[in-house]
Order: structure tokens, then sequence, then C-alpha cells
């Protein structure tokens, strides 16, 4: 396979981020119709891949050089896909407000007059009327570059080293995930299956192609017409619909019941189609873990010994991801070891020539690039081992994270304990321990960092780099190519983003739009405000939930690896279960069903049979929600049907 960068993959990247861009500003920012940047596979990727696949047979008939081959398509797919989720809701629009929050909400009643002092000026404009314009526009509409462009300059600088860590993270991680324990990366199979016209778990080669596959529009044909009842009963309520959930508040009225009220059932086509990819004691582990902790919760109301929070999933499901990561780590002891033999020594009988990276590069790149980033935190102001210790934590569980994606392939952005790590450094060491030399100048810096963990998905965004190699591999292309592809879509998405959303900003103002991520924003700040004015200690009672959802995680991988590898509970379906269990369980209950009974009536041929139907579950909700929704309701002034994904 030729593993050249054409001129025209180049081209056709460029012009579909772009393209992107527009339509992520159409659909997220101004009519917020959907998050299409949210999705799991992203919707503006998979489509436009969709466009050139269709496309390639009249390129073919034309002439054959002219027609797009697999490895072209997946540096097309990879750079569109990494370049368009940097203006999503949970990058650039999760971002942009830190910059700028603490000046423009400074009040007698929060301190954030009192912290702005400690902000250093090349971290974001200071122009009172620029900060002004951002949030409630201009009056011209025109940005003022001049108090942006310096700010957002570093910032970049830091998005590309902390990109870069990532990266060398994932160079040095995926032969052991890929070849050595074989992991699945199911959500590739989208993309695989749109580019091949095979599943990339389908073994027989007389398979139906895939855009040809009845059984693929099927489940295309059954998601999209669920979807489209829902928009047609958005614009005309006398048109029934199923709707999006049903809630156990109709049923359970009475305590101690009621305390799970709050249990939703969703109906996720998408959640089920992909789930299908699943392995089946997963998808049943989170069911499990989700039903006990809604048991736990009953219990512990009906005994009278419930705190507010409880059985405070999110702590649990925190040490739970430190407890994956010493058993990650420890089951990859030895590839880590070859690994820093090659690093360090140069050993010439490993042979890293077909990694992203080589091994020299990844561990000493990846240490200097940490480095970089404690200095940078450190000339904006917060203590070097603060810095260090946040950052440990976020990449520790961006660690793990990419983990579950590779072996489960699940669908979400938020299956991370993101709020928690923002908080937990207070709740164990408490708010004074972080007034360094009895100032706040650590506690004014560190919340500019909080867009990493709070409503944010610039960390898991990262993940995309890593499963682009898998689909290098599987098509014969470069993976070190694929490296410098991906860094070349962040650092270019980064910068149409910004463009993007400030002069969209300036055009109406923030205040205007509806900003989730701003909320989050205001919430990182407000809560040190509140912390500086009620000084608090740590809090024993939320170290403890975390303790107990690290040795829960610790005694399942042990029992999983050294005791019963067939052991029905898994880990990874704990911390999942505890992260965002409520918004996947149903799903997920649904795709282990299906997933059984294929498996009981025909074996794994009827299940590689049906991968397309599910697969047709998935794409068929895409398509609708992400491509269609928005054309159709743009012509519905005032319509809200807002779709999400999780």
């Amino acid at each position: 396979m030729d593993n050249k960068v054409t001129i025209r993959s180049i081209i056709i990247s460029l012009i579909g981020v772009f393209i992107s861009v527009l339509w992520i500003r159409s659909s997220e920012v101004l009519a917020t119709r959907c998050q299409i940047t949210e999705s799991v596979v992203p919707i503006t990727a998979m489509t436009m891949i969709m466009f050139l696949v269709l496309l390639n047979p009249i390129l073919q008939f034309i002439g054959k050089k002219f027609s797009l081959p697999a490895n072209e398509l997946v540096l097309i797919y990879t750079f569109i896909t990494i370049g368009s989720v940097m203006s999503g809701i949970g990058i650039t629009q999760a971002f942009l407000p830190y910059l700028v929050v603490p000046f423009y909400y400074a009040e007698p009643t929060n301190k954030f007059a009192e912290m702005q002092q400690y902000l250093p000026s090349w971290l974001g404009p200071r122009d009172p009327e620029t900060i002004r314009g951002f949030f409630e526009g201009s009056f011209n509409g025109i940005v003022p570059w001049e108090h942006w462009v310096g700010p957002l300059a570093f910032w970049l600088l830091f998005f590309v080293l902390f990109w870069w860590v990532a990266t060398c993270i994932w160079a040095v991680m995926r032969k052991q995930w890929a070849e050595t324990e074989h992991l699945g990366f199911p959500l590739i199979n989208i993309p695989y299956s749109i580019i091949t016209e095979k599943s990339i778990e389908g073994k027989d080669d007389t398979a139906v192609p895939f855009f040809k596959n009845k059984l693929m529009w099927a489940g295309f044909a059954i998601a999209g017409l669920y979807q489209l009842t829902n928009m047609l009963n958005a614009i005309d309520p006398t048109i029934p619909c199923i709707g999006w959930s049903y809630s156990f508040n109709k049923i359970l009225t009475e305590f101690p019941w009621k305390n799970i009220a709050n249990t939703t059932i969703y109906y996720r086509p998408e959640l089920v189609g992909l789930g299908y990819l699943i392995p089946a004691e997963i998808l049943l582990s989170i069911v499990i873990f989700y039903w006990i902790e809604n048991f736990l919760c009953v219990f512990g109301y009906a005994m009278h010994i419930a705190t507010p929070g409880f059985p405070h999933n999110l702590q649990q499901s925190l040490g739970g991801y430190l407890a994956l990561i010493v058993m990650i780590i420890w089951i990859s002891r030895r590839h880590l070891k070859i690994a820093l033999k090659k690093a360090i020594f140069n050993t010439p009988e490993i042979d890293d020539s077909k990694e992203p990276l080589p091994y020299r590069i990844a561990v000493f790149g990846g240490i200097a690039g940490f480095i970089a980033i404690i200095l940078f935190c450190a000339a904006a102001g917060i203590a070097w081992w603060v810095a260090t210790g946040f950052f440990l934590l976020i990449f520790g569980t961006l660690f793990i994270y990419g983990r579950i994606r590779a072996e489960t392939g699940i669908p979400s952005q938020w299956i991370y304990p993101h709020t928690i790590i923002r908080q937990s450094p207070f709740y164990v060491f408490g708010i004074d321990a972080f007034k360094i030399g009895g100032t706040l100048q650590t506690l004014s810096a560190l919340p500019m960092f909080f867009f990493l963990a709070n409503g944010g998905f610039f960390t898991q965004s990262t993940v995309y780099q890593l499963e682009s190699y898998q689909l290098a591999d599987k098509t014969g292309f470069s993976k070190r190519i694929m490296t410098w592809v991906g860094i070349s879509a962040m650092l270019i998405g980064l910068i149409l983003a910004f463009w993007i959303y400030l002069s969209t900003y300036y055009q109406y103002g923030l205040n205007t739009l509806a900003n989730q991520r701003l909320a989050y924003c205001l919430t990182s700040y407000t809560e040190i405000s509140k912390m500086l004015q009620l000084p608090s200690s740590n809090n024993p009672l939320l170290i403890t939930w975390t303790v107990i959802g690290f040795i829960i995680t610790l005694i399942l991988s042990f029992i999983r690896q050294y005791v019963s590898s067939g052991f029905i509970l898994n880990p990874i379906g704990y911390v999942v279960a505890t992260t965002y269990g409520y918004n996947l369980w149903s799903a997920f209950f649904a795709a282990w069903i299906a997933k059984v009974l294929i498996m009981r009536m025909g074996g794994i041929k009827l299940y590689r049979k049906f991968i397309p139907f599910f697969l047709g579950l998935a794409i068929g909700t895409f398509f609708l929600t992400g491509v269609l929704w928005p054309i159709i309701a743009a012509f519905f002034k005032g319509v809200r049907y807002h779709v999400w994904f999780v």
C-alpha cells in the first residue's frame, strides 16, 4: 500500500474541516439543534467519508487514478475527525470562557476580583471592552484580534504539548494493546466498514459489501424512522412519537423507592448498535453495577444512613480509575520494560520501526512534553507540585479512558470522572493546602485548566489519535504518518475553531447564545470562591468512598487476572457504571440481550452476520439527527428538538 501523502488528500481534508466548522457553528453554536461533535464516531467525519466513498465509483469510471484508495480515505477521515472535533461543544466552547469569566463576573459576593491580580496578562485578554464584547457582542461585530492573538498563541502551545504527551503514551502502549492483548478497538468498525465496505470483525471474504447489505439498511431504516417521528412531533405535536425516554418517576413515588425515581430508560438506537460490539460481560457488568448502586442508595435511605450524594458514585469511579492505572501498568510490565530498554539503550533486536513513534522519542519526548506543561503552569502562577499532581491525575485517567475505548468501544466522551478530577485535590487536602506562600496565586490560576476536567473533552479526544493507528494498520498505511496527521489536524482545527467562535461571539454575544459550558466554567471559579470564603478542610467521607472504589476495582481485577478470567463482573463495568451508568444501562441491556440471543442461535458466524444491522442503527441515528435534522429545523424557526449524545 502506498504511504505517500498526496496533495489531493491534504486539500480534501482541509476543505472537509472547513465545512465541518461551519456546520458545527450552525448546529451547535447558533441553532443548538444537535451536539454533533459529542457523538462518537463524529458525525461530520462519518458523513463526509460516506460521501467520498459513494463518489468513488464515479471517479473510478473517469479514471482509476482519480479514485481514492483506502489509505487516503483513512487519512482524510482522521484529519476531519480530529480537526472538526476541536470546534466542539466540549473543546473550544468549553475552553474560551475560562480566559475571561473572572473579569466579567466579578462582584462583591465572590472572590473573582481578588483572584484577578494573580492571573498573568498573557493567559487572556484584559481590556474591559474586549471582555464585554465577548459576552455581549461588539457594536460592529469585529473581533479585537490584537487582544486575543497573543494569549491564544500561548494556549495553542499548551494544546500541542498536551496532544504530544498523549500521543507519546499511545505510541508506547499501542503494541501491547493491539498485538499482545488483541483488544478489538470496536469503534473503528464504522469508518472501516464505510471505507472498505467490510466489517473489521467479518472473516468471510464473500460477505455482502457494506452499502449493499440489506441488514445494514434495515438497521438504518429502523433508527431513521424512530428519529424521524420524534422530529416531526417536535414540529407538529399532534404527530405521535415514542419520545426519548421513560422515567421511573411515574411509578416509584414512595419512600425509600423514590430515591431511584430519577432512573430513566433512554431510547438510544446508536448505543444499542455500537453496544453490540462491546464484550458481553462488560455490557452485563455495567447493568449489574448500575442497579447495585441504585439499591445501595435505597438501602441507605431506608436505614437513615445516607448522606447527600450517597453512595458517591463519582468518587467510587475515580478510585476505580486509579486502581485500573495500577493494574494496567502491572499487566503491561513486560512490554513497558522492552520499550524502556529500547528507549535507553537503543537495543537493535527490539524493532520499533512500525510503531507510531520510535520508543526513544515516545518515552523521552513524552517526559519532556510533560515537563514543558508543568513549566507552562508554573509560569501561569501554579505551584509546580500542584501542577504535577493535577496533570498526573489528568493523564492517568486519560490512560485508562483510552484503554476502555480500545477494549470496549463504549461510544461516549463522558465515561470519565471529569468533575471529580477537579474536586478531588480539595476534598483530599483541603483548600488551605493550596494557599502557597499564604497567597491565592495557585488557587487563582489553577481553575483556568479545569476545562480539561469539567464539561469538556479535549483530553478524551486524543484517543482518536490512538484509534487512527488501528485504522492505518488495517488498511496498510503508515502509523508514523498518522501521528503527524493527528497533530496537524488538531492545530489547524483549533485555529479555525478560535476564529469561528470569537467571530460568532462578537457578532451575537455569548450571553445570547445557549452555552452550557459557560455554566461549567462559572461553577469551577465559584466553587473556589466559596471555599475561600468558607475555608474547608479535607473530607474523610469522600476520601473513604474513593478508597472503596479503588479496593473494589482492585479485587475485581485480581479475580479476573489470577482466579477466573471468565468471572462475570468486569472492573471496567464497575467504573463505567459509577461514572455514567444512568445514561448507558438500558441501551446496553438491550444490546446484551440481542448479542446473547444471536450467539446462542447461530454462534460467532451469525453474530458477525448481524454486525452491519447494528452498525446501521448507529449510522441511521447519526445521519438523521446530525445531518437531516439541522436542515429540516432550519425551515421551522423556534422548533426545539435538541439532540445530544453520550
